[in-house]
């Protein structure tokens, strides 16, 4: 299967910004480069370089300032869109869903249907549906919707849904080399700033604790980061450092007690919100302190990480990029081209009170 095109920062802009004229969304004058810049979280020179790709392909036209730009005539012109059904499978059930992530679903389904779509969530979630490829058919047949957002898939779950010919937008999940839409965080610097700076407080046991899907992950980003980072810096990126473990409540604390008993971690870096409640919880037991005993970094902010005493060390997320990149994909099914643009939304890392030296 051929590889698709990698698109240049400058092409991810320039189609964020296609979108949004087609859809009516900018009208008039356009915002500034530093203003766009600074929405996306990119550099304005990559602005620069979208806004003359649209010019020369006439959706936008100079301004009367200089650097400005105002919206084409023939780009306000209303497309008639396909109506569409567009079914949503979100990595969990809305009712176990965190209410900081419910609010960009809430955000997607409302920007949808704005643009008078249909969208259904359907329980109970990707991670339960696992791979089984008898379960995704029925699933497919009984919706009859036209394309589908998958969230947080892995490999062989996303290869399901396309043997049922449907166009498939990634939110996350291991959608690489796969021919689907896709929009991911981009974890490369979040992960590699907070291993550094755990390594510079001369923390050396450092735990990246994450799920079977995110380590098996063909070409991920989260672990093979993660592995660099320790490996350049002399530490050995093993089955200590990277352990598998049974994504349960039992199986989490069998983890905790083996890495526990004889060579304890002086740092975790937890991927989810059920993981840190289990793993504060086993702590607090144990009488461990945090972060005087052991560091902590967590790979989503949730909503009670600020409310933690020190407050959370975690990855910031601009899950708005998502949506948007999701929206563009339902308006590009609506228009007959599909498309099969990928977009990374850099995280970032947020320091706080719960990492310090190892003792």
């Amino acid at each position: 299967m051929p590889l698709l095109r990698r698109l240049t920062v400058a092409d991810q802009i320039a189609a964020h910004l296609r979108a949004d004229l087609q859809i009516g969304r900018l009208r008039g004058v356009l915002p500034t480069i530093r203003e766009i810049a600074e929405d996306l979280g990119v550099a304005r020179r990559d602005v620069t370089a979208a806004l003359r790709l649209l010019g020369r392909e006439g959706a936008i036209a100079p301004g009367a300032s200089r650097r400005s730009w105002i919206v084409a005539p023939t780009a306000s012109a209303a497309l008639k869109k396909k109506r569409l059904k567009i079914g949503i499978l979100p990595l969990d059930s809305l009712a176990s869903t965190q209410a900081s992530e419910l609010v960009y679903f809430f955000q997607l389904r409302d920007e949808i249907e704005a643009l008078e779509h249909t969208c259904s969530y359907f329980s109970p979630g990707s991670r339960v549906l696992g791979e089984d490829p008898a379960r995704v058919r029925r699933l497919v047949a009984d919706t009859a919707a036209d394309a589908w957002i998958v969230c947080g898939a892995s490999r062989t779950l996303l290869e399901s849904f396309l043997k049922c010919s449907l166009p498939i937008f990634a939110w996350g999940g291991d959608h690489i080399e796969l021919p689907v839409a896709a929009a991911s965080m981009d974890l490369s610097q979040a992960i590699t700033e907070s291993t550094l700076r755990l390594i510079e407080l001369g923390h050396r046991r450092i735990i990246l604790l994450c799920n079977e899907a995110l380590r098996r992950a063909r070409r991920g980003i989260l672990v093979p980061t993660f592995s660099r980072v320790l490996q350049e810096n002399h530490i050995p990126a093993d089955g200590y450092h990277i352990p598998e473990w049974e994504p349960t409540p039992a199986g989490l604390r069998t983890l905790l007690e083996e890495l526990f008993r004889f060579t304890p971690p002086t740092a975790i870096i937890a991927s989810g919100s059920r993981d840190v409640m289990g793993l504060l919880s086993f702590l607090n037991e144990r009488r461990l302190r945090m972060p005087q005993d052991v560091s902590l970094i967590v790979r989503y902010a949730f909503e009670s990480a600020e409310w933690s005493n020190p407050p959370l060390a975690h990855f910031r997320h601009r899950l708005d990029l998502l949506v948007r990149s999701a929206v563009r994909w339902v308006s590009s099914i609506a228009d007959g081209t599909p498309s099969q643009d990928r977009f990374l939304a850099p995280a970032e890392f947020v320091p706080t009170g719960s990492i310090a030296p190892a003792k």
